[in-house]
Order: C-alpha cells, then sequence, then structure tokens
C-alpha cells in the first residue's frame, strides 16, 4: 500500500517519529486530517455494531459504548473493533499517538499485529492496560511496563519488527526517549494486519480512545559496510594479516571480496581477513589494498595503504640513557650493551603491590616510526626468582608487571612484556614520542636495554637490533620449481635451490650466500661445485629425504634457513591437469584433441589429464574448463595443475597414468 500524499508539515512529523537502527522509509502515513475510512486508505473492522468511530480534529476517535464488552482471551481481540491496513512484507516499524481518555480500569487499546484472520491465538498488540494501576506494556513476553499518571495520558506507541524479532516500546508526551518493554521477542508467523484497536470485558464502563500520526515506516535497501584496519605496514618475509569487520546489508546481507592488493595476497571470505608474505622484490613498494562488500542495493569499498619494510618498526634505549631515580642506580658492566646498565641494588627497598617512582625509577621518551601495535622487551639480569620483576608504565597509563627471566648463572636476557595469564601483550601506541618508566618492585637485579618493535614474531637476540647501525641479515630459500617432492626419472632429477628472497641492508658488505647439505641417503651434486652463489642446482640419484641449509653473511652478522627436499621413485599416475595431447603443456590444443577423443577421432593417453574440471568423468564440460582457464576466468586448474607433474589427490574411478612430457 502506498503512502497517501500530505502536507508538508504531516512529512516533517514522520520523519521525526521514525527511529530505526537501518535507515527507513515511509510505506504510510495517515494524519487524520480526512476520514482514511471513507477515503478508502484504511480499513474499519467492527465485529461489535455498537464501536463507534469519527475522524475530526486531526485524530480518529473509537469509543465503546457501556454494554458492548468484547473482551475474549488475554491476547486475542478478534471481537475488536480496529482500523487496520495490509502489512508491508519483511520488516518494518509502526507507531502512532495514542491518547487515553477514559479513566476506566477494564480495558486494551492501542496498537496491534494481526497475523491471520479469526484466529485469536495468533495475535498480540502493543496496549494500554488500566488495572488500578495504568501501564504500557505488551501481552506477550516479559512485560516491565512501569505505571503512569492518568487518564488522560498521551503516548506515541512503537512496535518494531526485524525477522522473526519484535520490539515493543512507548514514550509519552513531552519525552524524547523511549522505553522499551520488551527486546527482540521472537513470534514466527506471516503478518497480515496492522494497525488501532480497543477492547473492554466490562458492561458497565465506557471507552474512548483518540490516535493520530499513525507511520508505519520499512527499511531502506543498504550495502553491507566494512571496517579494518587503516594505513599499516608488511615485513620482508612474514606473514602478514589484516581481519575485517562487514556489517551486513539489507534486505540481503551481502559478500566480501579482494579487488585490489598486492601480487598473491589472499582474501579468506569466511574468515573475513586477508593475508600476504612478501618478499624481497616488494621492499620498499606501497600497495593499496582494497576490499569491496556489495549485495543487491549497492557496495562499499574499504581501501588502505601497505608500506613493505625490510624489518618490523622499532625503537630502543640504553637503560642508562634515562632520568634515574634512586633507589635505582647506573653502574658500569662490562657485559651490558654500551658497558653501562640500570641496577637496582639489594639494598633498596622492593614495592611489589604498587609502585612508588620517588623510591626508584627510570623514565625515558622513546619515539616509534609508525602507528601499530607493539611488544615491549627489556633486556635484564634478574639473579633470582625472587628478584625478577619491576612495574612499567607506558604514558601515564595503568602500571604493570614486568616479569624478568631470571637464569644461572645470572646473565642479561631479553624478556617480553606479558599479561596476567602469560600471553603477550601489545600496546597500541601512535606514531611519535612516547614516556615509559620503569619503577622498582624487587631488588638485585640489573637492566640493560629497553625495545619496542611492532612485530610479535620479531624475538631480539644479543644487544639488539641498531647497535653498530647493521641490520641482521635475513636467510630465505624457495625452489625452481616451486615443490619440495621430486620424482627419479631415468634415474635422475633436478632442482635449483634459490636464494634471493634473503635480504640485508648491505652493511657492512654486500650479501654473502654459503649452501650446504646437511644430511641425506648421498651426496647431491651442487653447480656451481663451490656453491656461493644466489641459486644453485642440485642434482639426485638415490630417493630419500634431503636436508639444505642455505647461510647468508654481511660481513659482520648472519643468519640461515634450511629446506627439506623428498626425492622418490615415480609412481603411476602424473600428470599435468589439462594437458590432453601429451604434449608437456596445456593450450588450445589440448582442448581440440579432447572434443576430438569425446566424438572418437582421437585417442587420450592419460584420461585423468584430459580430466580439467576433476570430477572423474570425461564430457563436455573438460574442454570447456580448458578453455575458461585458457581465455576466461584464468582460474587455475585443479591439483595438480596445468604446469607441473604430480598425482590425481581426487578418488576417482579413472585409472592412474604417468604422462611421457613428465618424464
Amino acid at each position: 500500500m502506498s503512502a497517501i500524499r500530505k502536507p508538508i508539515i504531516h512529512r516533517l512529523v514522520a520523519l521525526l517519529l521514525a527511529s530505526s537502527a537501518l535507515p527507513a522509509a515511509t510505506f504510510f502515513y495517515e494524519d487524520f486530517s480526512t476520514d482514511p475510512v471513507a477515503a478508502g486508505r484504511m480499513l474499519y473492522h467492527a465485529p461489535l455494531s455498537r464501536a463507534q468511530q469519527a475522524t475530526a480534529g486531526g485524530e480518529w476517535s473509537l469509543t465503546l459504548p457501556a454494554g458492548s464488552p468484547n473482551f475474549d482471551t488475554w491476547c486475542g481481540f478478534d471481537r475488536c473493533p480496529r482500523l487496520r491496513i495490509e502489512a508491508p512484507a519483511g520488516d518494518f516499524a509502526f507507531q502512532a499517538k495514542t491518547t487515553f481518555v477514559s479513566s476506566t480500569t477494564s480495558y486494551h487499546a492501542g496498537l496491534f499485529v494481526e497475523f491471520t484472520d479469526n484466529d485469536p491465538s495468533n495475535f498480540f498488540m502493543y496496549g494500554f492496560y488500566s488495572g488500578n494501576v495504568m501501564k504500557f506494556e505488551q501481552c506477550v513476553g516479559p512485560k516491565i511496563g512501569f505505571g503512569v499518571p492518568g487518564p488522560p495520558v498521551t503516548a506515541d506507541l512503537r512496535i518494531e519488527k526485524t525477522g522473526s524479532l519484535y520490539t515493543f516500546s512507548y514514550r509519552l508526551a513531552g519525552s524524547a526517549d523511549w522505553t522499551v518493554t520488551t527486546s527482540s521477542y521472537s513470534w514466527i508467523g506471516a503478518v497480515k494486519y496492522i494497525g488501532l484497536f480497543a477492547k473492554t470485558w466490562s458492561d458497565a464502563t465506557r471507552v474512548e480512545m483518540r490516535y493520530d500520526d499513525f507511520l508505519v515506516t520499512i527499511p531502506e535497501p543498504e550495502p553491507p559496510s566494512l571496517a579494518g584496519p587503516g594505513d599499516g605496514f608488511a615485513v620482508v618475509g612474514r606473514e602478514y594479516s589484516a581481519p575485517i569487520d562487514m556489517t551486513p546489508g539489507y534486505p540481503d546481507a551481502g559478500t566480501a571480496r579482494l579487488l585490489q592488493g598486492p601480487p598473491g595476497m589472499v582474501f579468506d571470505p569466511g574468515g573475513l581477513a586477508v593475508y600476504w608474505t612478501p618478499g624481497i622484490s616488494n621492499l620498499d613498494q606501497v600497495y593499496t589494498v582494497v576490499v569491496r562488500a556489495e549485495n543487491s542495493a549497492g557496495r562499499n569499498d574499504l581501501a588502505w595503504d601497505l608500506r613493505v619494510l625490510a624489518l618490523p618498526p622499532l625503537a630502543s634505549v640504553e637503560a642508562e640513557g634515562g632520568a634515574i631515580l634512586p633507589d635505582m642506580v647506573v653502574f658500569a658492566d662490562p657485559d651490558a650493551s654500551g658497558a653501562a646498565a640500570v641496577q637496582v641494588p639489594p639494598a633498596a627497598r622492593s614495592h611489589l603491590r604498587s609502585p612508588k617512582p620517588e623510591d626508584g625509577s627510570a623514565s625515558y621518551e622513546i619515539s616509534v616510526p609508525a602507528t601499530a601495535d607493539y611488544h615491549v622487551w627489556l633486556r635484564a639480569k634478574a639473579t633470582s626468582p625472587d628478584s625478577d620483576s619491576v612495574w612499567i608504565e607506558i604514558d601515564g597509563g595503568e602500571p604493570r608487571v614486568f616479569a624478568l627471566a631470571a637464569v644461572a648463572p645470572p646473565a642479561y636476557v631479553w624478556s617480553r612484556l606479558t599479561r596476567t595469564d602469560g600471553r603477550p601483550e601489545a600496546l597500541p601506541l601512535l606514531s611519535g614520542a612516547h614516556t615509559v618508566r620503569i619503577s622498582v618492585r624487587e631488588v638485585d637485579l640489573a637492566f640493560d636495554k629497553l625495545l619496542l618493535v611492532a612485530d610479535a614474531a620479531y624475538i631480539p637476540r644479543g644487544v639488539g637490533p641498531g647497535d653498530d647501525g647493521n641490520t641482521p641479515p635475513l636467510a630465505r630459500i624457495t625452489t625452481i620449481p616451486a615443490a619440495t617432492t621430486l620424482y627419479l626419472f631415468g634415474g635422475a632429477c633436478q632442482i635449483v635451490l634459490d636464494g634471493s628472497l634473503s635480504w640485508d641492508d648491505g652493511v657492512p658488505d654486500a650479501l654473502r650466500f654459503k649452501w650446504e647439505q646437511k644430511s641425506g641417503p648421498a651426496a647431491a651434486a651442487l653447480e656451481p661445485p663451490a656453491a656461493n652463489t644466489e641459486q644453485v642446482r642440485a642434482t639426485f640419484t638415490a630417493p630419500g629425504t634431503y636436508v639444505f641449509r642455505l647461510t647468508v653473511f654481511d660481513g659482520a652478522r648472519q643468519a640461515a634457513e634450511e629446506i627439506a627436499l623428498t626425492v622418490t621413485d615415480p609412481t603411476p599416475g602424473l600428470f599435468r591437469r589439462g594437458d590432453a595431447n601429451d604434449d608437456g603443456r596445456v593450450d588450445i590444443g589440448d582442448a581440440v584433441h579432447l572434443l576430438g577423443a569425446l566424438f572418437g577421432e582421437a585417442a587420450l593417453s592419460c584420461p585423468d589429464a584430459a580430466d580439467a574440471n576433476d570430477d572423474g568423468r570425461l564430457n563436455l564440460a573438460d574442454p570447456i574448463t580448458i578453455l575458461d582457464y585458457l581465455f576466461g576466468s584464468r582460474l587455475p586448474l585443479p591439483a595438480p595443475g596445468a604446469i607441473y607433474c604430480n598425482q590425481d589427490m581426487t578418488p576417482d574411478d579413472l585409472p592412474p597414468c604417468t604422462q611421457e612430457s613428465c618424464s
């Protein structure tokens, strides 16, 4: 039912009355400036003919004369006079300005929701109940309606439907606040009518009700919205992940997808997150990531910039460089990174319950390079389990207990700030300067260096990063082709070990490489034999597991990584998916060859390879899948894929086969 034409002032009233979680559109509005029944805008239903209704003075009145009881059940009103419209499909909210005129103790009146005709058990209402105490409440569900003065009394009554959940509320005249009497009450059923009603169960009383500003709203279509990370950073060789929050749209919740990002970034539509591990080629690049959420109503995009760094943002200070107050003291220590550290002497006073900075503290101003969640590390020497903690405060916030690792004999080791349950605690910090204060908790300990780093996986070693201007190198191994299982064909197989994703800052020298075999059933032949280049080719002649190590050295510091490769004899079932003509590549010739085979004009040497969609059958869907891979979606073919030979991981009735091109 469409809304009627109304004066501008009543359009403003409708907007002021509407209140919904989603943007709402007016479905129907009646200001009773003229008779809605006579005009056919609303239907008046009166099982008892003695009820009287009239439209006058911009209000609709409903009067039940004395001697006309129409009460049947508590929530039923099939005998009640009522003014109604057909309910909108889906979600809606409706409300009306309602005046209770009669001073009687025996009636209900207000708004109703009608599910089916002539079924008193399938109605409920939000109305006014007068039984010595006057209340606004509904007949179903828990009720928290409060007593109100009157009658007469005027209030806005409201029922809101979201799915199968109903919320009931009222607002007294002159008040800006709605009082909710029941929220999200579940009632399953198709709504047929909504409207206004009154009923009484006393022969001796007269009931009079007046109504105005009957407003029905429906949610406007709304696309889903997204919230997620702001501009951030990723670190070479480490997985970057970012969770995303999606607020469902209307009328359908919608879906999300990755619209733009760096090569290799993966979007998880179920978990609503993006994942990516940048390589050395991405260093110093800035990528814009865009995730799009859309439904039938439209779309919204979430975008942020991602800068690739060699190391996570970090900042560190020497302990002796802060503002030190006794009982803490600076002392010379050759084991400390700057040959000096801060000590809490055995004679100092402990403060186990709360910090007292005036009895011993060290304060620092430390600047972090990027807005991120930072992990706090302290290089400290604890003498015993009874001397292994300090208090720490960040930017004047809540004091935290910083538990320190104690080793025997006592030595400087790195400890991370953790929660009470032992999990690492990350502190959200804006880029720029921050204050850190360390205060005495236990005595007979020393600390050497404070480090803040925006990476949960980063573990400082030695005296930590940046002391001599040399960032430790990073060793990374990949293979060409990308595989960790190799097959012996003709008694041998080869693979290229690639260290090009390794990284260093060039201080003090360029990066040098060293490859070595750590284990295996036989010695693999490396080319070049010196194995001191970024890449080496390894040749195997015996099956087994081989482990190789790459060590990179920058003239002062080194790093290493290992990789395990499995070499095995060939087994039945090695093929390239989609290579129907067994020429070692997937192209349009395979689609043509497969069509010929399907129509009896060609033979297939490896049916598993021709099963392009991996459904265990050979039919027209397979050449279509190959053509889609080549010219359409370009989505990868099912394992083992179109690039490398491997076995079929999906059980089916097609016989295993090994292609000649895979040897």
